[in-house]
């Protein structure tokens, strides 16, 4: 257990870049659609 508690210790941080990224809503909500439209083509896709 204490080597894991070290591990976490030891991991890296988000930038600020990162961080406000993945707390922006307008950025999530175009990578959802984005992620969304990729597989309805794969759905598509596969369904003809």
């Amino acid at each position: 257990m204490d080597n894991a508690d070290k591990d976490i210790a030891n991991a890296p941080l988000p930038t600020e870049a990162t961080v406000r990224k993945r707390t922006n809503l307008v950025i999530q909500a175009w990578r959802f659609s984005a992620i969304n439209l990729r597989m309805m083509k794969m759905i598509k896709k596969g369904h003809s």
